[in-house]
């Protein structure tokens, strides 16, 4: 794709990212419409990035497997790197997979890998052809002008954030603070309604596919610390029988240099 559709292949999947996150995502783990944003814009540029960057490199690749294990390792560098910068520059962390198996630091981990590897796959396979196919039937004059637009946007909002966030100018953080008011009484609203949003077919089947992960991840955790308790123990025993090989080694030793010595 030219830059121009990249741009807007990039707001697409920011704002649908953020979509999910806020909605979806949120009503299945905390109960509640949230926004999972730290723009004023709705979107979330992880997703931006990691969505056109992997089916970019992995379009055309006809094995699945393939796919999904490369995407998930690029989705976690990708995660590993902005988790890292993002506390550097707002001081706190905005996910946490600790209480997944096989996280480092919390920061990513082998699940959330795989879960993403297997969205980049649907979408290299399904959705992707679709968004290129809309965007390419934009004029091109138009399709410039609309990913200026989403670049200034883009950047405006960075620089906004980037306002409140060192507190560079008071007019601009009561206004960043207005914009988060009024985007959260959004949420109170639809957080008044969620019930009707929970009944539709997209959540529930959601909810059902979360907790079947849960009870894999409650599996995969309880084997993961029952492995490092065996592990544990093992290494304590290991210790324990080398410990006691050495000082018996150290007798036998000194009882040969002894006798070496008598004769």
């Amino acid at each position: 794709m030219d830059w121009a559709s990249l741009t807007l292949a990039l707001a697409f999947y920011g704002v649908i990212g953020w979509l999910f996150e806020s909605s979806i995502f949120s009503l299945c783990e905390q109960g509640k419409f949230m926004d999972r944003g730290m723009f004023i814009f709705p979107w979330c540029p992880i997703y931006s990035v990691v969505m056109v960057v992997c089916t970019e490199l992995f379009w055309g690749i006809e094995r699945w497997w393939v796919v999904i294990l490369l995407a998930g390792t690029v989705t976690s560098m990708f995660e590993l790197i902005a988790s890292i910068l993002m506390e550097l520059v707002f001081g706190k962390r905005f996910w946490d997979y600790s209480y997944y198996p096989l996280n480092l630091d919390g920061r990513i981990s082998v699940v959330a890998g795989l879960f993403f590897g297997i969205a980049i796959w649907a979408a290299t396979r399904f959705l992707q052809p679709l968004v290129a196919g809309l965007f390419f039937r934009i004029p091109d004059q138009k399709r410039v002008i609309a990913a200026m637009i989403t670049w200034v946007i883009f950047f405006t909002d960075i620089g906004w954030v980037a306002v409140y966030r060192f507190k560079l100018n008071k007019t601009l953080c009561r206004g960043y603070e207005s914009v988060k008011a009024w985007k959260m009484s959004i949420f109170d609203w639809m957080n008044v309604k969620k019930d009707i949003f929970s009944d539709l077919f997209v959540v529930r089947a959601a909810k059902k596919g979360m907790d079947a992960g849960r009870k894999i991840n409650h599996g995969l955790v309880s084997a993961q610390e029952y492995t490092k308790e065996h592990t544990r123990e093992f290494a304590a025993q290991t210790r324990e029988h080398t410990r006691e090989l050495a000082e018996q080694t150290k007798e036998i030793a000194k009882d040969r240099i002894d006798r070496l010595h008598k004769k």
